[in-house]
């Protein structure tokens, strides 16, 4: 499932997270933006991902900024790799 989410910073900008299959990183991945709040303009945007499907789910107030929760599934291992104790 796709995630999106918004944060307002209280300093005019606006902190959203989309899903975005063109970053040419690979599969899906997270878009970060951050706008103006009266205009919607971009003040500037990063993608983040890996080559296998990457979802941003929540954005959350982190200090002076913020941080992205997520998942990937770029991580997966089949159980035959996983080492065992």
């Amino acid at each position: 499932q796709w995630g999106c989410d918004l944060l307002l910073d209280g300093e005019g900008h606006i902190y959203a997270i989309a899903p975005t299959q063109d970053a040419g990183i690979g599969g899906k991945d997270i878009i970060v933006l951050k706008l103006e709040e009266d205009n919607g303009d971009i003040v500037w945007s990063r993608a983040f991902g890996s080559g296998a499907e990457d979802t941003g789910r929540q954005l959350v107030r982190a200090g002076n900024g913020f941080g992205l929760v997520g998942s990937t599934e770029s991580l997966r291992r089949s159980p035959s790799t996983i080492p065992r104790p």
